[in-house]
């Protein structure tokens, strides 16, 4: 069920229609005014249009850190995994062998 919660970024208010909860919501759009201010610079003479792609760009730049972190990771416990299959595969034919 689409829910309207209404929200406000860097000024202006909006209306969100979305199946997330309003607090979800809200949470989003307090972040994302919270970077349209921190590039803005307390500058009010630049464009919202320029403000909002440059915050888009700040945000897009911190998930593809994220990501590629969490690329990393699962990669580490890949090769965890798989050592630990081989060794726990060696003693499990040791111990057949026997």
């Amino acid at each position: 069920m689409k829910r309207e919660t209404e929200v406000e970024i860097f000024g202006n208010s909006y209306i969100v229609r979305s199946e997330t909860e309003e607090e979800y919501t809200r949470q989003l759009a307090k972040y994302v005014d919270g970077k349209m201010k921190e590039v803005a610079g307390g500058v009010n003479t630049i464009s919202s249009l320029k403000v909002a792609i440059l915050a888009a760009l700040s945000i897009s730049s911190e998930l593809f850190e994220l990501t590629e972190k969490h690329r990393q990771q699962n990669d580490y416990i890949d090769r965890k995994a798989t050592k630990l299959i081989s060794i726990l595969d060696t003693k499990l034919e040791e111990k057949t062998a026997q």
